[in-house]
């Protein structure tokens, strides 16, 4: 996973959508994923964009599982507004880790 753009920190940010906005398009694969599985780890999810933004980086980089986890995980209520690529995949089916 690489930056490849510069953002506020996120805790600068006030509401979900500036969250969303701040890290939208921040993230690129290093390299060719494909038939990979990607595990992420973040240590405070809060309202999970920067984890999507990370996912989104996975898959366009061609991986297809994707697994998050946090210390600080979001419960299903914030996940449940995050697209489906964007939610948590966990032993078969959505949840929080």
């Amino acid at each position: 996973m690489t930056r490849v753009k510069d953002t506020l920190p996120q805790a600068r940010t006030t509401s979900r959508s500036q969250r969303r906005t701040n890290v939208d398009g921040s993230f690129q694969a290093a390299g060719d994923l494909a038939g990979l599985k990607a595990l992420l780890i973040d240590d405070v999810v809060t309202t999970g964009a920067t984890m999507s933004s990370c996912a989104e980086a996975l898959k366009r980089g061609g991986s297809g599982v994707c697994v998050g986890v946090g210390p600080g995980a979001v419960g299903l209520g914030a996940i449940s507004k995050l697209s489906p690529f964007d939610k948590l995949r966990v032993n078969g089916g959505w949840g929080r880790v």
